[in-house]
């Protein structure tokens, strides 16, 4: 009998190298969608996280001013409620919504501090119990079917809540 053998294999087949190919090119595409979610995840996180840094920064200055006032905080104009002066013993400071920004400028001085807050579809607003006693500062958003409170800060004139 004869004996064929076939010869020794050279190297890899064309589909050989093409099945590899499409497996690396699959593994690829899939490693580059998770990147690119995991970033976009990355980046909205973070935004969102400066955003509550900024509003909790801002919420503890009107707070520290609020717990500090004389006297309860009266409005800078007759029914506004964007905007408020609050007699301090160093002073009046003045909070007000300007330009999806808050203000806080004491009176007479150049100084101030500003918080900017949003897009142009943010508001915010200050308003007091019958008292006077306990202030409210509330921000949302405008959507289409109305107002939407995202948080109310509260805080007592001359101290803290009990």
């Amino acid at each position: 009998m004869i004996n064929r053998t076939s010869p020794a294999r050279a190297g890899f087949s064309l589909i050989e190298v093409l099945v590899v190919l499409a497996v690396a090119g699959l593994f690829f595409a899939m490693g580059s969608a998770l990147l690119y979610g995991y970033l976009r995840l990355n980046n909205a996180s973070a935004y969102q996280l400066d955003s509550l840094t900024t509003w909790r920064d801002m919420a503890d200055a009107w707070k520290r001013d609020i717990h500090l006032a004389k006297a309860a905080p009266t409005p800078l104009k007759p029914n506004d409620n964007t905007a408020q002066t609050i007699d301090l013993p160093e002073g009046a400071v003045v909070w007000k919504w300007e330009a999806h920004r808050l203000v806080r400028q004491i009176n007479g001085a150049k100084n101030q501090k500003a918080w900017s807050l949003g897009n142009g579809k943010t508001w915010l607003e200050f308003s007091s119990s019958p008292s006077k006693q306990l202030q409210f500062l509330r921000h949302g958003d405008d959507k289409v079917d109305g107002r939407k409170l995202q948080a109310e800060y509260i805080a007592r004139v001359g101290g803290d809540l009990p």
